[in-house]
């Protein structure tokens, strides 16, 4: 990654907005002292090893065009619900806070690989049964970085990309890594998925037999995202349709809003994987850094973290004007990004991890839009949320499928 020498958005930085990694050392990076002994010696204490487990749903975009956003949420929360409950009963803790729609647990080296994954398959087992929605899932044994609440390093990469882009509804992926630690005795049966050899060189695994468990689901109060009451909600609504419940939510927390979302582009890394590291945790700070300048963004920040920000208006125009503002802000600290532009009806709720929460079919158009089918510093606008702006000249019209729904609009 190449950073102008010296960087204003690092210049007041504070340790709030950097977390755990020093901010000293942010700085040396960003202006060229690459010494990767003081990089290693500084992510020593972070230095974990064991087997993480992450997950993706499937079809979430298609279901909230469908069905009613509360019932979507309440069906997304179940299958979450089942992960972290036998989960915690394998040995593992949550990773991060599950504000979307994927999650991440950890499991210590002591807990064994084998009943890890049978606690997975008993998972997808119990999401068949009791919903509607499907997940796939990835587990892998490495070497990862926990910060600021998050897993950084090439392992977590993995993980977290073979689980998103290449798990199928309903199974279990495991890398070979993972695999190694299986014996014979352990009753589980791995089938190789050979078209991802040139994804993940050690290979990669489909579960196709393992042990049942019993384990008994204690623990389903996953790291949400929400109030306690609208956690509360959800979990009664996946049993009763509680009128009065939904009611309440929709009148005190669903308008109508304009969602900007914004990622920083990874692009790649040619170094080691500790060089890869620390760009990408500059990469990500200089990114907050730069989206603090702006009272208007922060004023509309939805959430915030890893080099992507959901930033949400009552008014298409100040949208619209705010992104153009972080794109040319961006370009010039030499980061590119992307950002995608949707609007509609989302739910937005005060809570602990930032100044609100949000939910909705505009949140999950515009990550789609942005992460999956952006182009760097270009904003990419659905037709819907077009059509509420009057300052938009030139672009190119596009039309794609984002999980079997057709999206058009245009490019800025």
């Amino acid at each position: 990654m190449k950073f102008p020498k010296m960087i204003p958005a690092l210049a007041d930085l504070s340790q709030d907005v950097a977390g755990p990694v020093p901010v000293e050392l942010l700085r040396d990076w960003a202006s060229g002292t690459t010494d990767e002994g003081l990089a290693a010696e500084l992510l020593r204490p972070f230095a974990i090893t064991g087997t993480v487990v992450a997950t993706d749903t499937s079809g979430l975009s298609h279901l909230t065009r469908e069905r009613d956003l509360l019932d979507v949420l309440a069906m997304v929360s179940r299958p979450k619900e089942i992960v972290h409950a036998l989960g915690r009963e394998a040995g593992g803790r949550a990773i991060g806070t599950w504000v979307a729609d994927n999650t991440e647990m950890f499991y210590a080296p002591d807990r064994p690989v084998s009943d890890v994954v049978a606690a997975m398959a008993d998972a997808q087992a119990r999401i068949k049964a009791e919903s509607e929605v499907r997940i796939g899932m990835c587990a892998h044994w490495g070497d990862f970085y926990e910060i600021g609440g998050g897993l950084y390093g090439r392992d977590a990469e993995t993980v977290e990309y073979l689980a998103e882009r290449f798990s199928a509804p309903g199974e279990v992926l495991l890398t070979g890594a993972a695999c190694a630690r299986l014996s014979a005795g352990d009753g589980i049966a791995v089938q190789r998925r050979p078209e991802l050899d040139v994804v993940h060189t050690p290979g990669v695994f489909a579960l196709s037999a393992a042990p049942r468990t019993t384990r008994v689901e204690t623990d389903l109060r996953y790291p949400h995202g929400f109030t306690d009451a609208v956690f509360s909600a959800l979990h009664q609504l996946q049993t009763t349709d509680a009128p009065r419940v939904r009611e309440e939510i929709y009148r005190s927390l669903l308008h109508e809003r304009v969602v900007v979302f914004v990622a920083r582009e990874r692009g790649t890394t040619d170094g080691a994987p500790i060089t890869a590291l620390l760009d990408a945790l500059t990469g990500d700070t200089v990114f907050e850094a730069v989206l603090q300048r702006f009272p208007a963004a922060v004023a509309h920040t939805a959430s915030l973290g890893g080099g992507l920000a959901i930033l949400c208006f009552e008014e298409a125009e100040q949208a619209l004007q705010v992104s153009y503002a972080l794109r040319d802000a961006y370009l010039e600290m030499g980061l590119g990004v992307k950002v995608g532009i949707d609007a509609g009806p989302v739910l937005l709720f005060a809570n602990h991890h930032g100044p609100s929460g949000i939910a909705g079919d505009a949140v999950n158009i515009a990550s789609k839009l942005c992460e999956d089918l952006g182009v760097e510093n270009m904003l990419t606008v659905t037709a819907r949320a077009a059509a509420l702006m009057h300052d938009i000249t030139g672009g190119a019209p596009f039309s794609t499928r984002v999980s079997r729904v057709e999206v058009s609009g245009i490019r800025l």
